[in-house]
Order: C-alpha cells, then sequence, then structure tokens
C-alpha cells in the first residue's frame, strides 16, 4: 500500500498483508485533508490488481 499527499509526494509504503498507517510522515501528524491510496494485491493466480481512490484525513 502507498499513500501520497495532495502534492505527489509519497509519504507512506508499506508491503505487509495488513499494512497500517498511523497518519504520520516522518515522526509528525499529517495535515488534514485529501489524500491518495493505492494498493497491489497478487490473485492466487499470481494475476495482479490495483486499488486506487482518495480519503480524508480529520485530525
Amino acid at each position: 500500500m502507498q499513500i501520497y499527499n495532495r502534492w505527489g509526494e509519497k509519504i507512506f509504503d508499506k508491503e505487509d498483508l495488513e499494512p497500517k498507517w498511523n497518519g504520520d510522515y516522518k515522526n509528525q501528524p499529517c495535515l488534514e485533508g485529501i489524500y491518495l491510496y493505492l494498493i497491489k494485491i497478487k490473485a492466487l493466480n499470481g494475476k495482479f490488481f490495483y486499488l486506487k481512490g482518495t480519503f480524508k484525513l480529520i485530525i
């Protein structure tokens, strides 16, 4: 899973079965606003699927 801020800067990147983001970037809380997420999923048949969208971070 990757998360980008509104300026396109990658602020989170984790390859894990259950990635968790705590809302921080460089040990500082992120600003309230809209962020983009990208999720890459590998299916049992070996094919990759991608999910993308936006979410609003509320403090």
